[in-house]
């Protein structure tokens, strides 16, 4: 009976690491595991990225799955980007870019390496999925979207001066219809998640402050008194989390992902733990 219960938690313990989320490993300039492109078009991509590889050191490279499995698509991309195997731009360049498309999600994401941040900034990142690839997938050209999206990556990165007149043309041009495929969360649901969450974590760290720190009671905790005593750092503190609170939404949920993984590797570890003692006695 104890080699059956030791048996079981063995089980579960495979059947966890079996149900883990496994990301793709890039080998190539265009991995195609949706199957959007024809043979000739995903060898049109790698061909035209691929010699840019060549002539900059820049790596563009896309990545097409079915779906993202109910996970969201900016965890995801970050995931894929930072996977061990995955060697997206030369090393301590980081020179890399990756467009991961999620396509029965319909949701498209461009995750850009520390050394191209500064050209291809969010803003940017975000207008050529609205504007270059979103108008062509909801036509269900999926090529013509991807080869125009790496079209508009390369001319920002080649000639800084593009950048301005990328601007101009984006800021003429309008939406009428609304975007089927997006680059993640919507930006209002962000605002209102990363508010309340910023609310949460504000009076959760107020509490262990005045418990673990200080060692007094919450209750003697003044929110106005706290304003009226340090009104100059609470302000600097405030604007800072108005700045931040944009990126708060994506940097929880890693936090989250984080504190996740440690506790399932730490149930891991215990479950092991209880097989090995059950199985000496």
């Amino acid at each position: 009976m104890k080699h059956f219960k030791a048996f079981l938690l063995f089980l579960l313990v495979c059947i966890n690491y079996a149900n883990a989320q496994e990301y793709p490993v890039i080998n190539n300039m265009v991995t195609d595991n949706a199957s959007i492109f024809s043979t000739k078009q995903a060898q049109l991509l790698r061909d035209k990225l691929t010699a840019f590889e060549a002539r900059t050191t820049h790596e563009i490279v896309v990545l097409t799955i079915p779906d993202l499995d109910g996970e969201n698509i900016e965890y995801y991309a970050y995931s894929v980007f930072n996977q061990e195997g995955n060697n997206f731009g030369k090393v301590d360049v980081d020179n890399g870019i990756l467009i991961l498309i999620a396509v029965n999600d319909k949701k498209v994401r461009i995750e850009v390496g520390d050394g191209l941040e500064p050209i291809i900034t969010d803003a940017f990142a975000s207008r050529i999925i609205r504007h270059r690839i979103t108008p062509l997938f909801k036509q269900g050209r999926f090529f013509e979207g991807i080869d125009d999206a790496t079209s508009e990556l390369i001319k920002l990165i080649d000639d800084p001066i593009y950048a301005n007149e990328f601007s101009n043309v984006i800021k003429k041009e309008t939406v009428s219809t609304p975007n089927k495929f997006t680059d993640g969360v919507h930006f209002i649901t962000k605002l209102i998640v990363s508010s309340f969450l910023l609310f949460v974590f504000f009076w959760i760290t107020m509490y262990a402050y005045y418990r673990l720190v200080i060692k007094q009671s919450f209750k003697t905790f003044k929110l106005k008194k706290l304003y009226n005593n340090h009104k100059t750092k609470f302000l600097i503190y405030a604007a800072i989390a108005l700045l931040i609170i944009d990126s708060f939404y994506f940097f929880s949920e890693t936090i989250f992902w984080n504190i996740n993984n440690w506790l399932f590797i730490h149930i891991c570890i215990y479950r092991l733990f209880c097989v090995i003692k059950i199985s000496f006695y």
